[in-house]
């Protein structure tokens, strides 16, 4: 009795998942169907993150045939205005929606290598971009996910590089982080805790950034 009552159960589960997961491929195809009925669009894309023009081009002419949208990232091309307005043409004579990403902005770049990032001729190229491409230009996709560049970037080698300038005197957030990664390399232990990156993240880089509203 007990064995037939628990595949009695079983098969009350199974029905009942059934059942669940009709309802929702059911809201989720009603659902595409109004935005389609609307007339509203639908993207589906790729985001380039090479160096080159020709790249740009080579990937444009591999995805042309199933997608609509083209993403340039923060790359070499979108810092240099000749090299976006060539491949932002080549992306709309090809059929493809564009937007672009200039990274985030700041009127005073800490490294001589960003000046890029104060926007000198960016701001009036979007301006430009939304007369000549109209609605096949769909706007700047600013910045990165907070905290993404943090879980990813290569501090290993960004504190490498910046070895000299970290060890010159001065109290700041990043100079505190650098003392704890050689305190941590030298003894073999992780820090204790991790309130001064955390101080940093939030203070430097989510309240610093001009993009982002609080």
């Amino acid at each position: 009795m007990t064995l037939w009552r628990h595949g009695l159960e079983t098969i009350h589960c199974r029905v009942l998942a059934l059942i669940i997961s009709a309802f929702l491929i059911f809201m989720l195809f009603s659902h595409f169907s109004s935005i389609m009925n609307r007339g509203t669009p639908v993207y589906v894309g790729v985001a380039f993150q090479g160096s080159s023009v020709e790249e740009a081009k080579l990937q444009i002419d591999r995805v042309k045939g199933y997608s609509n949208l083209f993403v340039i990232g923060v790359t070499p091309v979108t810092r240099n205005e000749t090299s976006l307005n060539e491949v932002a043409e080549y992306v709309i004579s090809n059929g493809l929606c564009l937007m672009v990403n200039f990274g985030y902005y700041s009127d005073h770049p800490v490294y001589p290598e960003e000046s890029w990032r104060n926007w000198t001729w960016q701001l009036p190229w979007l301006e430009s971009a939304k007369l000549k491409w109209g609605n096949r230009f769909l706007g700047v996709y600013y910045d990165d996910e907070p905290g993404g560049m943090q879980l990813d970037y290569d501090w290993t080698g960004f504190f490498e590089k910046y070895a000299a300038y970290f060890n010159m005197p001065g109290d700041y957030s990043l100079k505190g982080i650098f003392a704890k990664l050689h305190a941590s390399e030298a003894t073999g232990l992780p820090p204790s805790d991790y309130d001064l990156e955390a101080r940093y993240y939030v203070e430097d880089i989510l309240r610093q950034n001009q993009g982002i509203i609080f």
